[in-house]
């Protein structure tokens, strides 16, 4: 569905009685429709409206079923709230660029006071160094 044009309210689309009231709520209605109306149309951002946060980390699975290295990848959780979920929506081969994940990659992970750690990573080739962007979601 496509958003149809806005059209401010203007007072003199009222009567004499009804415009003074018109012209004090009509100014701050009028600049909130904008804003709504210019941010529906494709102008949603991730990192400032909605409750998800981009993360970039890079790993480098060392045995067949892509289980980080002793050091497991962490990072500090900015949102409000606690993360429900991650997805792996970019994958970067910074090894070999014709090297390409087994399967769809996925994350398993764990969040205690608003730091994150990523316990294990599914689907990636052993020994190759990965960048995986990340979009975790609040709940």
């Amino acid at each position: 569905m496509k958003l149809s044009n806005f059209k401010r309210i203007n007072k003199e689309d009222f009567t004499e009685e009804e415009r003074p009231l018109i012209e004090r709520l009509g100014g701050s209605i009028n600049n909130f429709a904008q804003e709504l109306f210019n941010l529906f149309n494709k102008n949603i951002t991730i990192q400032d409206n909605l409750l998800q946060e981009l993360k970039v980390l890079e790993v480098i699975p060392n045995i067949a079923d892509a289980t980080i290295p002793s050091i497991p990848l962490k990072f500090r959780n900015e949102l409000k709230n606690a993360i429900k979920g991650i997805n792996v929506i970019n994958v970067e081969n910074l090894t070999n660029s014709n090297v390409f994940p087994l399967s769809a990659v996925q994350v398993m992970f764990s969040e205690d006071n608003k730091i994150v750690t990523i316990n294990k990573v599914t689907g990636l080739q052993v020994n190759n160094k990965y960048r995986l962007t990340l979009l975790t979601y609040g709940g």
